[in-house]
């Protein structure tokens, strides 16, 4: 198994298609104390990722995605 994490930056972007090419799964990470983050796994909000259609258009079909928040110890921040 391998484990990447490409940082969620649009500069990356050209980078991490590559990674997405051959993946059998994928986490999708947001951190739940900021609606950005929620709202940029899958529209594209103040010009963040598209983090699922990305992954939809460059991994094979078969690919499964976890939706994963983080940072549930900042409960007095959601």
């Amino acid at each position: 198994m391998q484990i990447w994490d490409t940082a969620g930056q649009d500069k990356y972007k050209t980078i991490t298609q590559n990674y997405y090419k051959n993946c059998n799964g994928a986490f999708v990470v947001f951190s739940i104390d900021s609606k950005e983050s929620f709202y940029s796994v899958r529209t594209i909000y103040l010009n963040e990722g598209n983090w699922i259609e990305d992954l939809s258009q460059a991994a094979p079909e078969t690919t499964q995605v976890m939706l994963v928040g983080n940072k549930m110890d900042l409960t007095d921040k959601r």
